[in-house]
């Protein structure tokens, strides 16, 4: 028997993955005058941290940040220990997000600019090697994405080699990790990358290195994790 009323209702929405069904189920709830009653706090404070549950799972976190604010006042004025400790798990959760969609916006803007800005005039702007192979390997990326990858390729290779250069370990492995994107035999590439990364013990960057390897359907080695446990990636 499905369950009855909004509430029930969203909470069963939330459970099976539709999110934005909750949001449309709790939203007019919201709105009603009667939440503001001093009686009803308690209630108050449960709702709102339930529709911005909600709404971070449908994807809007902007407004989920406003309601959970509200839920924190409501919890505080109770002194509700474990109410707020849970209000403000889900603040973290939704601080998180929006920090993600934040870079994921500056990303966009970036690719936006390398995409629209001649190499020439990219490469002017940098003021050390680093940056240099940082800006011949995004650009790169910008141009395998239009699809032509031996342009891209001869760009990967010049970032390559500054970064070998002068011992720039970040962009030696994002330079390789370019190169397999965009050249047939792609595992010479990811494995020269790891090589790199593990010989540096930089295990974010191999984590990085093996997630790209997944994607292009590269096997790698097994290496040593820093736990000092054997982890096949």
């Amino acid at each position: 028997m499905p369950p009855e009323g909004p509430v029930p209702r969203a909470l069963a929405a939330l459970g099976s993955g539709q999110p934005q069904v909750a949001v449309d189920l709790l939203a007019p709830i919201m709105e009603a005058p009667e939440l503001n009653e001093p009686n009803m706090i308690d209630v108050r404070a449960r709702l709102c941290s339930l529709y911005a549950q909600a709404l971070l799972q449908a994807g809007d976190a902007k407004q989920a940040s406003l309601w959970v604010r509200k839920a924190l006042r409501a919890a505080s004025t109770m002194k509700d220990e474990d109410g707020l400790k849970e209000v403000r798990a889900l603040q973290g959760q939704i601080v998180g997000a929006l920090a993600d969609a934040e870079a994921a916006r500056r990303r966009a803007v970036e690719r936006k600019h390398i995409a629209e800005t001649s190499l020439e005039d990219l490469l002017a702007t940098a003021t050390s090697p680093e940056e240099r192979a940082s800006i011949l390997a995004k650009k790169a990326s910008s141009l395998a994405g239009t699809g032509a990858q031996a342009h891209a390729a001869d760009l990967y290779d010049q970032s390559m080699k500054i970064a070998d250069q002068h011992s720039i370990l970040r962009e030696q492995v994002f330079a390789r990790l370019g190169m397999a994107a965009v050249h047939p035999d792609a595992a010479v590439w990811v494995q020269q990358a790891q090589q790199l990364a593990e010989a540096a013990s930089e295990y974010t960057l191999l984590s990085t290195i093996a997630r790209e390897a997944d994607r292009l359907g590269v096997s790698l080695p097994a290496i040593d994790g820093p736990s000092g446990l054997q982890e096949l990636e």
